[in-house]
C-alpha cells in the first residue's frame, strides 16, 4: 500500500485550528494527540483522520464542557 504525501502546512493549518478544541472537547483529546505526532511529514490517511475529526465536531457542536462557579463562602 503507497500513502501519498500530502501539504504539509494544510495539515498543519487543520491540527492548528483543533487545538482549541482539545481544552473544551475532552472527546477528541486522545485522536488529536495521535494526529498531531504527523505534522511533519503527513501522509493520505492522516489527512483523511483530520477530515474525519472535523466532520465529527461539526456534527457535536452542541456538546462540550460548561465550568461553574459555585460559591462555596456561605
Amino acid at each position: 500500500m503507497l500513502l501519498y504525501k500530502v501539504d504539509a502546512t494544510l495539515y498543519r493549518q487543520l491540527v492548528g485550528s483543533l487545538i482549541y478544541s482539545t481544552h473544551s472537547r475532552l472527546d477528541i483529546s486522545f485522536v488529536f494527540s495521535l494526529v498531531s505526532r504527523f505534522m511533519q511529514d503527513p501522509r493520505e490517511s492522516h489527512l483523511k483522520a483530520i477530515k474525519m475529526i472535523v466532520h465529527y465536531v461539526k456534527g457535536t457542536s452542541q456538546l462540550g464542557m460548561k465550568y461553574l462557579v459555585m460559591n462555596l463562602s456561605s
